[in-house]
């Protein structure tokens, strides 16, 4: 039953999590030059290294794409509000999607339905 809840509540965190990154993919304003950018990628460590350096981001979500290919990952400095979010491949290749500003954690009251 235990491990029922546990796996009901990994599911409803993902489903919040893929419901985000869509949300934000569609909805951000992107600056018109940034539209054809192409991805920041580099090793998974060096880019870690930069987020918290220079930003102050630590990792806050993660999720494995239904492909099990890509591994989603949110960053977020909580003070400042500065987010990202990155993907990394099986062989540690980190990819920065997209960024931005004003990222906040929705937490669900004890007992409420996810």
């Amino acid at each position: 039953m235990k491990l029922l809840k546990e796996l009901a509540i990994g599911f409803a965190l993902g489903a919040l999590f893929i419901l985000v990154f869509i949300f934000f993919t569609l909805t951000a304003a992107i600056p018109a030059d940034a539209q054809n950018a192409e991805p920041v990628c580099a090793d998974r460590e060096a880019l870690t290294f930069v987020l918290a350096d220079r930003w102050g981001e630590s990792a806050r979500s993660v999720g494995l794409v239904s492909s099990g290919e890509l591994v989603l990952e949110v960053y977020a400095n909580i003070e400042t509000g500065t987010w990202t979010l990155a993907s990394t491949s099986p062989e540690g290749e980190m990819c920065i999607i997209i960024a931005g500003q004003d990222y906040s954690e929705v937490r669900l009251p004890q007992g409420q339905p996810s």
